[in-house]
């Protein structure tokens, strides 16, 4: 073979192993691009997730984590509003029936409605992600009393209850806002979204 045709010959070789090359590094860059962008999308989420007990949510990003004002609670998170006021408060290990504690938050409410007849609670169940929860929700008049029980009552008209129970396998969690019907109705997706969220740790 020529000396030219042997030039040529490795010259169209090398240019051939360079594509090769180049088509593979291509491809790898492809197959890695969907899990960073994956992983992108999930940042842009900005929820955050927290436990609370055996159980663990996506918080929604305006909510703010707090510490419990009382051994009662498990959790707490204050909620936006114009009153800076509402809070999700969380229990469990209370005693009583799932009925019996429903009923006594009903009963911190005055539910006369303009015609003079008393609002009934909305409750219904639903099975997420294998957790039976029970979802209520209320509109009155809330009664707020003072930590002794002994003092006035204090009546915050407009007002409403929003509740979830979740029965988990080792124990029941009531998640509890009590807040005026202008946060409320700006945090009912918020609270179904961090509900449905529901997952064991």
């Amino acid at each position: 073979m020529k000396p030219q045709k042997l030039i040529i010959f490795f010259s169209g070789f090398i240019a051939l192993l360079l594509g090769s090359y180049i088509t593979f590094s291509e491809s790898e860059e492809i197959s890695v691009s969907p899990n960073i962008n994956q992983k992108n999308q999930v940042t842009s989420m900005n929820n955050k997730i927290i436990n609370i007990g055996k159980l663990r949510f996506l918080l929604p990003e305006s909510w703010k984590q707090e510490n419990p004002s009382n051994s009662m609670r498990l959790a707490q998170f204050l909620l936006p509003g114009k009153d800076k006021n509402t809070r999700l408060v969380v229990f469990a290990g209370i005693g009583g029936t799932l009925k019996d504690n429903l009923d006594r938050w009903y009963k911190q409410f005055e539910t006369e409605n303009v015609e003079g007849k008393p609002n009934k609670p909305i409750e219904w169940t639903e099975k997420i992600n294998n957790f039976d929860i029970t979802f209520t929700y209320l509109e009155g008049t809330f009664l707020k009393s003072n930590m002794t029980m002994t003092g006035p009552v204090e009546r915050l008209n407009n007002y409403a209850l929003l509740a979830a129970i979740v029965n988990a396998s080792s124990e029941r969690y009531y998640f509890k806002i009590t807040g005026s019907l202008e946060v409320l109705s700006k945090q009912k997706e918020n609270f179904n979204m961090f509900i449905r969220s529901i997952d064991s740790i």
